[in-house]
């Protein structure tokens, strides 16, 4: 982890300029990626399209998994670190759920388009 947060360091003076707002999709509990995922490539296979077995999933996701248990609970709790006041979105999801916003007053365009200014 070292290695990728000295890479990061680099990442908001990359980027700064070209967000204008963030958007941050909290789960429940990160392990519910391995069940998504799955889900996902059941339904590419069922349609005819390639896709991973469950043991593929599962070392695929099982990369990424370090990442997500390092870093989420930051970002929950400050959001992203390049973030302007005002400029971030956050919706919780978890399986089986709708999504919640915590913008809920965010329901058109117009009121989209004055949240991202």
């Amino acid at each position: 982890m070292v290695a990728i947060n000295n890479h990061l360091k680099k990442y908001p003076a990359a980027i700064d300029n070209f967000i204008d707002v963030w958007l941050v999709v909290k789960v429940t509990d990160p392990q519910f990626v391995y069940e998504w995922r799955l889900e996902a490539e059941h339904k590419s296979k069922a349609a005819g399209k390639p896709g991973m077995t469950d043991d593929q999933v599962a070392d695929f996701v099982d990369r990424y998994m370090p990442g997500y248990i390092h870093y989420l609970p930051g970002l929950y709790s400050h959001g992203p670190t390049t973030k302007q006041p005002g400029k971030v979105l956050t919706i919780q999801t978890s399986p089986g759920s709708s999504l919640k916003s915590s913008q809920s007053s965010i329901h058109t365009r117009t009121e989209w388009a004055e949240f991202i200014g």
